[in-house]
């Protein structure tokens, strides 16, 4: 089963997908294969080693109030939720998404896709409704486009910041 993440990495937003696998699990970054790892938490807070592609290598994580620097070999990393995942229900289809990605402002069930791919939409109009807790929430377009990936259907279950629909702006 795939989680979908979306993160802050050295101040750039980016997409991060984690599939399961057999022994571990693959990570793919904005479209690009990272390869499989397996990780170990080791007797060291914040020490983990981890087999990457059968190559083991240590990590060490140290959390700094909300992000984490991730150290690996030489190489230190700034990682953090993005912000599009912290939104509140009533900033549905907000502009904290970066243009060309509608992301989920809250985890729950599609429940209807009004758009499919090549359609274009207007500022306010309703793209999606996500279920959640019972209630029906319409996700907006935050500007103007044309649809140009749908990554789920009705009756899917997606977590906050899952990437939704891909867009091009379209002018005003």
């Amino acid at each position: 089963m795939a989680s979908r993440y979306r993160l802050e990495l050295d101040g750039e937003l980016h997409n991060i997908v984690l599939n399961d696998t057999d022994h571990g699990f693959n990570v793919i970054l904005d479209e690009m294969d990272l390869g499989n790892y397996d990780i170990t938490v080791e007797g060291i807070p914040g020490l983990f080693s981890m087999l990457l592609d059968q190559h083991p290598t240590q990590v060490y994580v140290q959390r700094d109030g909300r992000k984490y620097n991730v150290t690996v070999g030489d190489r230190t990393f700034s990682i953090q939720e993005s912000l599009g995942n912290q939104r509140s229900r009533s900033n549905v289809g907000s502009r904290q998404d970066p243009i060309g990605i509608l992301s989920a402002p809250l985890a729950g069930v599609i429940v209807e896709i009004k758009f499919a791919e090549g359609d274009s939409f207007t500022e306010g109009q309703a793209i999606l409704i996500i279920e959640a807790m019972k209630m029906q929430n319409e996700v907006q377009a935050p500007i103007s486009g044309k649809i140009t990936a749908v990554h789920f259907k009705p009756g899917d279950r997606v977590e906050s910041g899952d990437v939704l629909i891909e867009y091009d702006e379209v002018g005003n």
